[in-house]
C-alpha cells in the first residue's frame, strides 16, 4: 500500500482538547480521515490498548459506516491500526517503564550497527517512541517481537498493530507526532537481520 507519505498528515496540529466530547469526535474523524487515505483503523480500550473489535486488529476497516458505528458505542476508544503489509508500516516501539529504558538500548545498537535514519515518529503517553518505517520485501516474515532487539524495544510488522495520533488514554496522556513534516523511511537492513537471525539451538550437556 502506497501511502506512507499520507500518514502525518491525518492530524497535523496534533490538537489536545480540553472537552471529552470534542475530543471524542477529533478522534473519530481522525479516524474516519485514516479510513478516507487508505490506512484501515479499529478501536481500543483507552485503559489497556487491547482491541474492542471480537477479532482484534483483524475487524480493521475503511468503511466510514463501520467506523462511526464503533465510535459511536465506544467514543473514548483509542485508534488503532494494523502494522506490515495491511498498512504499509513497520513499526519500531521504544518503550520507557520502569527500570527499562528502550532509548538506551537503542543508542547501544546504534554504536554498533549505525543510526537509524530520520523517520516519522509518534511520541508515546509512557514517553517512549513510535518510530514508523516503510515495510520491507522480506523473504521471511517480519512479524511482531519483543525485547528481541534489546531491552524496552519491541517492533510491529505483520501480525501486530499500533495505537494512532490524536488518541488519548484513561489517563488523559495522548499519541503525538512529534514532527509532521518528516515521512517513514526506509528500515535499514542490519534491524532486518537482526529480527531475522534464527535464536541459537540449546542444548543439553549429557549427564
Amino acid at each position: 500500500m502506497n501511502n506512507s507519505t499520507t500518514l502525518q498528515n491525518i492530524t497535523p496540529d496534533n490538537n489536545i482538547y480540553v472537552s471529552s466530547t470534542a475530543h471524542s469526535l477529533s478522534t473519530l474523524q481522525a479516524a474516519l480521515d485514516y479510513a478516507e487515505s487508505g490506512f484501515p483503523v479499529f478501536p481500543c480500550n483507552p485503559g489497556n490498548k487491547s482491541p474492542f473489535t471480537a477479532n482484534g486488529f483483524k475487524s480493521a476497516s475503511t468503511e466510514p459506516a463501520e467506523i462511526e458505528d464503533w465510535w459511536l458505542k465506544y467514543p473514548d476508544a483509542l485508534i488503532g491500526m494494523p502494522t506490515g503489509k495491511t498498512s504499509g508500516f513497520f513499526v519500531l516501539d521504544i518503550d520507557v517503564k520502569h527500570d527499562v529504558n528502550g532509548f538506551d538500548s537503542l543508542a547501544a545498537l546504534e554504536k554498533q550497527y549505525g543510526a537509524l535514519p530520520t523517520t516519522l515518529t509518534v511520541k508515546t503517553p509512557s514517553g517512549g517512541e513510535h518510530r514508523y518505517f516503510i515495510m520491507p520485501e522480506t523473504s521471511q516474515t517480519l512479524s511482531i517481537s519483543a525485547g528481541k532487539l534489546g531491552a524496552g524495544l519491541d517492533t510491529r510488522g505483520d501480525g501486530g498493530y499500533v495505537i494512532t495520533p490524536p488518541s488519548v488514554n484513561s489517563e488523559g496522556k495522548a499519541y503525538e507526532f512529534v514532527d509532521i513534516d518528516v515521512e517513514p523511511s526506509e528500515l535499514p537492513n542490519w534491524v532486518i537481520t537482526l529480527l531475522l537471525k534464527p535464536k541459537p539451538l540449546v542444548t543439553q550437556t549429557p549427564p
